[in-house]
């Protein structure tokens, strides 16, 4: 398993062992080596396992499982084959008392490392 979402609604279509949904009102946990590694909570997600790509919008919250880590922005992309998290519109990263604001970063999935360039 690469993620889990859950949702009070939404939509969505299998075909071929392709899953794709749209969701509102939305928390899920991102995995990595079946373990937990961060959990988020948003207005809506679209998910897509054949690109293994969750995109999340609307008051994005984000907390690492592995480090004191938390994360907020207005929409996130989590590609999972990439282990990466591109955070756009009014994004923070918070590390204990440290913080980092941009308008767009990039996170690796633990959210260990943070930058704000591709």
């Amino acid at each position: 398993m690469i993620w889990r979402l859950d949702a009070k609604q939404g939509h969505g279509k299998a075909d071929q062992g392709d899953i794709q949904g749209d969701l509102q009102e939305v928390s899920g946990i991102f995995y990595q080596e079946g373990k937990p590694v961060l959990r988020f909570q948003s207005r809506s997600a679209r998910a897509d396992s054949k690109q293994r790509l969750v995109t999340a919008w609307g008051g994005v919250e984000a907390r690492s499982e592995r480090h004191s880590a938390f994360l907020r922005a207005d929409k996130i992309v989590w590609e999972a084959s990439q282990d990466k998290i591109i955070a756009e519109g009014n994004a923070r990263v918070q590390w204990g008392e440290y913080t980092l604001r941009d308008e767009k970063l990039i996170l690796d999935t633990a959210m260990k490392r943070v930058w704000n360039n591709e």
